[in-house]
């Protein structure tokens, strides 16, 4: 395992002997920087939030470790900013992204995201995101709760 590898997990590990994790609604939020954030189903990483200029995008392949103290399986992701085609420069970002499935037990899988390298605690929202915050009518009333809690 490299070093930054070992690092993330330790982030992981840490918060695997709590009881009691708060699942987290998904947003922007998940790119603060040193944020663990917690889900309790997979999902794609296109439906990680990012901004109008660019995506995340898995920078290698996924490694799986077992947790022999946890009998958990773990899918280990390293996700980067990446810019797309309408932008020259993207943020320079850093996510893990963890899938833990617990073997032969009633324990839930979790998917637990930690920033490495992400928007400061004390920086504003990206201006891509702020940017959503308008006063147009929304198309749902989905979508308008989703973009009200980003932008509040």
């Amino acid at each position: 395992m490299k070093p930054e590898d070992r690092r993330a997990l330790q982030n992981l590990l840490a918060v695997l002997d709590k009881s009691n994790i708060n699942h987290t609604i998904m947003s922007s939020d998940v790119w603060t920087e040193n944020r663990l954030s917690f889900f309790s189903l997979p999902f794609a990483t296109k439906r990680i939030p990012s901004g109008n200029n660019w995506r995340w995008n898995q920078s290698r392949a996924k490694k799986e470790i077992y947790l022999q103290q946890y009998n958990a399986q773990v899918v280990i992701a390293k996700l980067i900013a990446r810019k797309t085609k309408a932008s020259d420069t993207a943020p320079n970002y850093k996510l893990w992204q963890f899938t833990v499935t617990f073997l032969y037990s009633k324990r839930e899988p979790l998917v637990v995201l930690w920033c490495e390298k992400g928007r400061k605690e004390t920086e504003p929202l990206h201006s891509d995101v702020s940017s959503l915050c308008s006063t147009q009518e929304p198309s749902s009333k989905l979508y308008a709760a989703k973009i009200s809690f980003i932008c509040n």
